[in-house]
């Protein structure tokens, strides 16, 4: 065995062979005396058993850790890098659980997820299987189209398509409703109150002395004399007499017209309109509709 040690300023090398103990004076004659050496080097050799000791101590405790984790089964941590079923830490990444969207809770989400799965103007970023509508939601397009393309109910919107309005029932029912009496600019109606613009008169129309027609029918409808006629039929089916005044649309709102029965017995007499021509009905005292000779004049109500 080879010693080096230092004793103060002076340096021995000390070779141990066979128990003989050889010391050279190395720093100036000093000669250190065999049981002061064995002594030291007894003392050295504890020590040294002592950190081998120590050291098989902690060996020993690393072996046992790692047969520890060796025997761990399917809660075992990750020991070489292969991920193990089950394993149930308290973080991740640093991380609890709270951090995270859980799937399976109604999470509230205070950061703002980006959604880019899908393909723009392809397939969807992710699906709702849900029908009711989410409150507050404020989307950028609806079915692909932005806000300023609808008709806002709350604003003065500038319509420049042409909408139909078939809500109501045709002859029955409004398409829409308005509430306001203030008269529409511009508005060009196809009727007023169910009636065509023949149906009045223009405001700057003009009225002659002269009456709209007049003339002489017989008893069968046809015209014995007349001015301004152009038919005169009997309608057996509905037991009346059709005139048509040349160049006129008779309305029976704006007409005042005389019916005289020609011959003896009490006669009343019945006006009406229908396709712009004056209809008569001469009924007899029963109130039976007949077929008497009878004359007529109309004139335009100015």
């Amino acid at each position: 065995m080879k010693t080096c040690m230092k004793i103060g300023v002076f340096t021995f090398l000390l070779f141990l062979a066979n128990g003989v103990l050889w010391a050279g004076d190395i720093s100036g004659g000093v000669t250190a005396t065999k049981t002061t050496l064995n002594t030291y080097v007894a003392d050295t050799l504890a020590r040294a058993e002592d950190v081998n000791e120590n050291f098989a101590q902690v060996r020993n405790a690393v072996n046992d850790n790692d047969t520890r984790l060796d025997s761990l089964a399917s809660n075992a941590a990750i020991k070489d890098g292969t991920v193990q079923t089950n394993l149930n830490a308290d973080m991740l990444d640093g991380l609890h659980e709270a951090s995270f969207f859980n799937l399976n809770q109604a999470e509230t989400v205070s950061g703002i997820p980006a959604f880019n799965g899908g393909t723009s103007g392809s397939t969807a970023p992710f699906s709702v299987d849900s029908t009711t509508a989410v409150t507050n939601l404020n989307a950028d397009l609806l079915d692909g189209v932005h806000e300023s393309s609808f008709f806002q109910l709350g604003q003065s919107e500038a319509v420049t398509g042409i909408p139909a309005f078939n809500g109501g029932t045709s002859g029955s029912t409004a398409p829409f409703s308005v509430d306001s009496t203030t008269a529409v600019t511009n508005l060009n109606a196809d009727m007023l109150d169910g009636n065509n613009a023949t149906a009045f008169a223009a405001a700057n129309h003009t009225h002659s002395t002269l009456p709209l027609a007049m003339g002489t029918i017989d008893t069968n409808g046809s015209i014995i004399k007349a001015w301004n006629v152009s038919s005169c039929t009997w309608n057996a089916t509905n037991s009346r007499y059709e005139i048509a005044i040349t160049g006129y649309s008779y309305t029976l709102w704006y007409e005042a017209t005389m019916v005289t029965v020609i011959g003896a017995g009490n006669y009343s007499v019945g006006i009406d309109a229908m396709s712009s021509k004056l209809l008569v009905i001469i009924s007899d005292d029963a109130g039976k509709p007949v077929q008497k000779r009878f004359a007529f004049i109309t004139w335009d109500i100015p």
